[in-house]
């Protein structure tokens, strides 16, 4: 039987500026985003019964329908026109809701390895059009690489370096109850949003110019207008700042 086994990568939002929330419902913004090294795994495999199998290990998450992944594969078999019999395995390490971006790594994932599984019967413009049905940061997923997202989210530029590595990124679990993205949205004051879009075009233009992969100095430009929802923390033995990763709690420290 075919199958295909890829790594599904977690984010960070090295800066995120809200601009203010259309009448769509969806919030205008800006963000350098950036993949990691944490990562799901997912193993897509052929089956000779009909239907869409989830099977999931790991770290707690959505079961069945209710996973990104799950609805992924519905959207690309509706789309394909193809009769589902698929069974998707998948090894959970990025935490739920933590502002990771790991349900839309995993649901990004799947729509690119299905089509790869089926050899390529969406194109790469259909497939945007699937990952914006189930969340608007799930395009980056797509082709995860240093990118600049702009709209709502869903419109990915990458940024193109002189040094194509990426730093170490240290996370750091927060305690207390968590946020989902909706509710995270929809309680920030965005009188407090978009003040700092000065530091995410100077963060932009070294990262690109720059031939350092990072420079301890530009710490001081990231930043994300979800600060307001968390209280800042820093680590125990240093007074290093460390930033959000997301929409959630989760916070991360780079080292050069």
């Amino acid at each position: 039987m075919n199958q295909i086994r890829l790594s599904s990568p977690a984010k960070v939002n090295l800066t995120l500026d809200i601009a203010d929330k259309s009448t769509s419902g969806y919030h205008r913004m800006q963000s350098i985003m950036m993949p990691i090294q944490l990562h799901d795994t997912i193993l897509i495999r052929e089956n000779n019964n009909k239907g869409i199998a989830l099977r999931t290990k790991g770290l707690v998450c959505p079961q069945g329908c209710e996973n990104s992944a799950y609805k992924a594969a519905e959207l690309f078999y509706g789309a394909a026109k193809i009769r589902p019999a698929v069974t998707i395995t998948l090894n959970k390490r990025i935490p739920l809701a933590s502002g990771l971006g790991g349900g839309s790594s995993n649901a990004a994932t799947v729509l690119v390895g299905l089509n790869e599984l089926y050899g390529s019967p969406l194109s790469a413009k259909k497939l945007l059009q699937l990952a914006k049905k189930i969340g608007m940061d799930t395009p980056f997923f797509l082709n995860p690489t240093l990118a600049l997202a702009t709209h709502f989210g869903e419109k990915i530029t990458p940024i193109v370096r002189k040094n194509s590595a990426l730093p170490r990124v240290l996370l750091f679990p927060q305690k207390g109850k968590k946020k989902s993205t909706t509710f995270a949205y929809s309680s920030l004051d965005l009188s407090l949003c978009n003040k700092k879009k000065e530091s995410t075009k100077r963060l932009l233009n070294f990262l690109k110019k720059s031939p350092k992969a990072w420079d301890s100095g530009w710490n001081a430009l990231l930043h994300n207008d979800f600060e307001q929802l968390y209280l800042s923390t820093s680590t125990n033995q240093k007074t290093e700042k460390t930033h959000l990763t997301g929409a959630g709690p989760m916070r991360f420290m780079i080292r050069e």
